[in-house]
């Protein structure tokens, strides 16, 4: 397994891939040496690109099938079909994947996601839009969520 510590202006995220794929991405240091590879190159330039709003989607290779249940994969899925630089809700989400009444379910798979930003778990909302949870340490993570949706939102308008 290779990892590393990438710094943003979002905060610092912590990467590991194997030989194909990213596997991991968080906010808290969980690295004990640094070894980055291709993928993991790829995504830090990747993701460069999506924080100076040059990018909306990531061409990296990542991979979620392993981890997780069924459900929190379908929840990851559907995060994937919401277009950069829009939101949904918990509910939302969760009446279109045909549990309606799971929203807090889907909040708690959200919060498992192992590839943040890369599934964009951060296009969430609870309800009437309110901004809430994510996968960074208490207020920062909020904060990172707020970054990452103001960022899409402004590079929508620009266009």
């Amino acid at each position: 397994m290779y990892q590393a510590k990438i710094p943003t202006v979002i905060g610092d995220l912590y990467v590991k891939a194997d030989e194909t794929a990213i596997k991991d991405i968080s906010f808290l240091n969980e690295l004990e040496e640094t070894q980055k590879n291709s993928v993991i190159s790829q995504f830090e330039e990747e993701l460069a690109q999506y924080l100076n709003g040059k990018r909306k989607s990531f061409d990296v290779a990542f991979d979620f099938n392993k981890a997780g249940t069924a459900f929190q994969r379908k929840v990851w899925e559907y995060s994937l079909s919401i277009p950069y630089g829009s939101t949904i809700t918990y509910q939302e989400l969760a009446q279109n994947i045909g549990h309606p009444k799971a929203f807090r379910a889907v909040g708690g798979a959200l919060s498992k996601n192992p590839v943040m930003i890369l599934v964009p778990c951060h296009r969430i909302l609870g309800k009437n839009g309110k901004l809430t949870g994510y996968a960074g340490p208490d207020e920062k993570g909020l904060w990172m969520k707020e970054q990452l949706i103001n960022l899409e939102r402004e590079n929508v308008k620009n266009d």
